[in-house]
């Protein structure tokens, strides 16, 4: 019996064996066999690669390997929707800072995993990329996770606003979605950024923020904590900034000692752009310093691997860590380490494995900006519009919603009624709608839709087609451009074309098909006769270098890499003679920008036609706010509180004719609307709108949709009410957490057009453990006359309150529906130990023995009970 089992033993050895041994002959190499562990096959890919293939391996925008096959690893955005590459029209979604306003973390979820789909779609199915031998990334920087701890900054709308608890939860729903649910394979890689406390632009480079250790750990690091523990991000991206003396990228206790050793990620780290590199002396990126760390890029390249930068986002790696080894300042065994941590990612995504293995190979490219995408991103929209002003008018309604029964015109007006600018890192959707396409299609040939375009801006106009004569053998008037495949306007044109105007917003990716994403440049030609003489202002807005002309004199020369900024220059023209004007731009590295505007003393405005438009309609519908030029990144943080000073100037004027009006705001950041707020009976907050922005607004001035977003962050009455923005100690006033000032609208603020009864609020005991869970139940009833959302809202506090303890915090919140007359019995939960603070002595959260006050309600400050328990 015994030999029998030893037979039996044999035989199981032999067939295992040779399954291997065939497996391993179907394939070329063994990290090719998905049947082998994933650390075997990590060993054998490691171990066939030179030191210069190691390097290679090691930067972002990774080119491919063809002696063993390894394909390129271009990296992604997909902040708000697939931004890379443009031509591919993927699906636009709101900005974030909107998605957050939905205070729906399912929905930013699925919309996130639509963004996978289309990932795919374009993987599998979509024309090669330029430069590399795939269709597309499978890893994205997304989503950003700073906590929006001042308005100021110019990238506010990237984020999921200033709550830690709320920026937990739309981030860990976001990358669960981009990441997918297979148990298997990745879907995307996620890359949630910046890790940590970037929230400023200037001097982002190198300035130092100093977090006392219980901030940090209660404030700036929660979402990122859970969004490695919780949602297993596998990728993450350090900020260029230094935390208490250490620089994103060369920080051992974030990246080490924190991120691996406490959270236990096992994914890769990656650097911000060229993060590595400002790690030098002498190094300058954009006209700006970094942190003069190091003499040589070895040195720098050293200190980052040692740090635990596993990729570089540059060149710096691929061309620098040879010699780094070769001088000794390194071992291979660290880069290996590094490596691996990379190569693991890739892996599994099924990047090396056969295509058939990998579920998500059959998704077709037809998925990109699909119809059942679109009605997504549409859903997500009208969630994000928060409804911030509905005033009662003096014959006792309210002026929303509109009914179009009541209504023979309306005029709208405003910079942002035509536009459809989507905000940061955006893609190029199919089909956008602007509020003015949005607001025509609803009226159709029922109401008279008097819309009287926006000219002036506080640059003046944009230099277009309109102002220029013909030129050349076309015979055609407009600008004749010149686009290079290279950054010094060198060689034959890649392309010539006629371009209307120069405004242009590519963002990080190429102009057109074939034209190089980064390092290109271009010549715009016009002639332009000056309608009349005097003195006229030019202004170039750029993101990196501009030079202009005007008959072959250099007036604007500023050919420099750098973000965006504008250049103006005043000059006499004489309206009897014709004037050449030559544009010259070149985009180094991220975003490329270029505008042109001009201006003269004594040009007619719109102000008058806009006041007759508004005189002789029953409601305005006035398009205001913000965009690239006021709030952006690369060293655009906001300069002032408000909406610039000559949009307030005509709504002023409007509203003297007319006082039915109704603020659509576009922002990805507060603003200080108080004259508004005092004097305009509708506002509506709408972010920077996603593709299908334009028919979102007009479903909800009409009633189809009734709002029910909330304010993700405080809207301040002035900058003034502010810290220092280089103040990064939260508990020094910010946020409705800690801010001793009135809120112009505070956070979680939002109405609705109907109206929402609580009663029965109850607490499932009164006294509780450190760690236990916590719930409340309560009934809300629909007691007005619209169907509608309420976000319900749990906030807990102590009773004696101290100083160094924020005045409230959030610990749950769900978006509840409820049609007219409807009511629901529901409940929040919390854990006790979610209660806890950083107790800086003993190095861990601890969870004060005390009595708490629970308030539900509807924002921060707008409860409809408090409970009281303790914690024993």
């Amino acid at each position: 019996m015994k030999n029998t089992i030893n037979m039996r033993y044999i035989f199981i050895l032999a067939a295992c064996i040779s399954f291997l041994l065939q497996s391993c002959d179907k394939y070329e190499y063994p990290f090719r066999n998905p049947d082998l562990p994933l650390e075997e096959r990590l060993d054998d890919i490691i171990g066939r690669l030179t030191l210069q293939e190691k390097a290679i391996l090691m930067i972002d925008m990774t080119q491919n390997i063809d002696r063993l096959g390894i394909p390129s690893w271009p990296r992604g955005e997909a902040l708000h929707g697939l931004a890379y590459p443009r031509e591919n029209n993927a699906t636009v979604f709101p900005i974030n800072i909107g998605m957050a306003s939905s205070f729906n973390p399912a929905l930013v979820e699925q919309a996130a995993h639509s963004m996978a789909i289309e990932a795919r779609a374009q993987y599998h199915g979509g024309p090669t990329l330029p430069g590399f031998n795939v269709s597309g990334p499978l890893t994205f920087y997304s989503p950003d996770l700073n906590i929006a701890r001042d308005p100021r900054w110019g990238r506010t709308q990237e984020t999921f606003g200033e709550d830690p608890f709320l920026v937990s939860r739309m981030g860990v729903g976001f990358i669960k979605g981009l990441q997918g649910y297979d148990e298997n394979y990745l879907m995307t890689v996620a890359t949630p950024k910046h890790y940590i406390a970037n929230n400023k632009e200037v001097g982002r480079f190198s300035l130092n923020a100093e977090i006392p250790e219980k901030s940090l750990r209660e404030y700036y690091m929660p979402a990122f904590k859970a969004a490695i523990v919780e949602a297993n991000a596998q990728s993450i991206m350090s900020s260029y900034n230094a935390i208490n003396g250490d620089p994103g990228c060369a920080n051992p206790f974030l990246l080490k000692d924190v991120l691996r050793g406490e959270w236990g990620f096992d994914g890769y780290t990656v650097s911000d752009g060229d993060g590595v590199r400002l790690l030098n002396k002498g190094t300058i990126v954009m006209d700006s310093e970094g942190h003069e760390l190091t003499n040589t890029f070895e040195e720098a390249v050293a200190l980052a691997l040692k740090s635990g930068t596993d990729m570089e986002l540059g060149p710096i790696y691929r061309d620098h860590i040879p010699a780094a080894l070769e001088q000794g300042l390194i071992t291979e065994e660290l880069i290996d380490e590094r490596l691996r941590n990379i190569l693991r990612v890739r892996f599994k995504t099924g990047q090396f494995d056969p295509v058939e293995r990998i579920p998500f190979a059959n998704i077709p490219f037809e998925k990109m900006c699909s119809p059942e995408h679109a009605e997504l991103s549409g859903k997500l929209e009208r969630e994000s519009y928060v409804l911030l002003e509905n005033k009662t008018l003096a014959n006792g309604k309210k002026l929303l919603p509109l009914n179009k029964d009541d209504i023979k015109s309306i005029a709208v007006v405003g910079p942002h009624a035509t536009d459809t600018y989507h905000g940061i890192y955006s893609g190029t959707p199919k089909r956008a709608y602007s509020v003015l396409e949005g607001i025509e299609l609803m009226c159709g040939d029922d109401i008279t839709v008097n819309h009287i375009p926006w000219e002036k801006s506080e640059k003046g106009t944009i230099l277009g087609v309109q102002h220029t004569v013909t030129r050349g053998a076309d015979g055609l008037a407009g600008w004749d451009a010149e686009y290079f495949n290279n950054s010094n306007l060198e060689g034959t044109p890649l392309k010539v074309k006629k371009d209307k105007e120069i405004s242009f917003n590519w963002g990080g990716y190429s102009p057109f098909d074939g034209m190089p994403y980064d390092h290109f440049s271009v010549r715009w030609t016009a002639s332009i006769v000056p309608p009349k003489s005097g003195n006229y202002t030019f202004t170039t807005v750029s993101d990196d270098g501009v030079r202009m002309y005007i008959n072959g004199k250099m007036i604007i020369d500023d050919w420099n890499s750098h973000g965006a900024k504008a250049n103006s220059y005043k000059v006499n023209l004489d309206a009897t003679k014709k004037y050449e004007v030559v544009v010259e731009y070149f985009d180094g590295t991220g975003d490329a920008e270029i505008s042109l505007f001009w201006d003269y003393e004594g040009r007619e405005t719109s102000n008058d036609s806009e006041t007759v438009a508004a005189a002789k309609s029953d409601i305005v519908i006035a398009s205001l706010g913000l965009n690239y030029e006021h709030e952006h990144e690369h060293h655009t943080d906001r300069e002032f509180a408000g909406i610039p000073a000559n949009q307030l100037e005509i709504l002023k004027e409007i509203a003297k004719v007319n006082s039915n009006i109704i603020v659509i705001l576009q922002n990805g950041s507060p603003v200080a609307v108080n004259w508004i707020k005092e004097n305009i009976p509708a506002v509506i907050e709408t972010w920077y709108r996603g593709q299908e922005g334009g028919l979102a607004v007009a479903d909800m001035l009409f009633g189809k949709y009734n709002p029910g977003g909330k304010l993700p962050i405080t809207f301040v009455k002035s900058f003034d009410d502010l810290p220092s923005i280089d103040d990064y100690d939260v508990s020094n006033g910010r946020t409705y957490m800690y801010s001793k000032k009135e809120a112009l609208y505070p956070f979680g603020y939002g109405l609705s057009y109907t109206k929402f009864n609580f009663s029965n609020i109850r607490i499932s005991k009164d006294s509780f453990n450190t760690e236990e869970d916590v719930e409340v139940t309560f009934t809300i009833e629909n007691v007005g006359d619209y169907d509608g959302d309420e976000v319900v809202q749990l906030y807990v506090r102590e009773s004696k309150h101290n100083k160094d303890q924020p005045k409230r915090r959030l610990r749950a919140f769900k978006r509840l529906n409820l049609k007219k007359g409807e009511s629901l019995t529901e409940t929040l939960k919390f854990n006790t130990k979610d209660l806890g603070y950083w107790n800086v002595d003993k190095q861990m959260f601890e969870v004060n023995k005390n009595s708490y006050v629970l308030e539900i309600g509807t924002s921060s400050v707008d409860f409809e009970g408090a409970l009281n328990f303790v914690i024993k």
